[in-house]
């Protein structure tokens, strides 16, 4: 299987990567909850082809997660 390959999901036609990057490490007390790491990790994974970030909790973090993804995404291009 090729993590980069994109697959469907729904009826829409949206397509993302198989392989993804979830939200709970970068808001808890971990290494990666760094500011500095949660932009580094999603930028670099976006720059590699992966378009699947998921953050579904608002809790990680107290929402520091949330509003990380956030920041960071919100200058991506979709």
């Amino acid at each position: 299987m090729d993590p980069f390959e994109k697959v469907a999901i729904g009826k829409a036609g949206f397509e993302i990567t198989r392989l993804g990057i979830g939200g709970r490490e970068h808001g808890d007390s971990t290494p990666a909850s760094d500011h500095d790491v949660t932009v580094a990790t999603l930028s670099k994974a976006y720059e590699v082809g992966i378009n699947f970030f998921r953050q579904r909790a608002a809790y990680y973090g107290r929402g520091r997660s949330e509003v990380r993804f956030r920041r960071v995404l919100g200058t991506l291009p979709r």
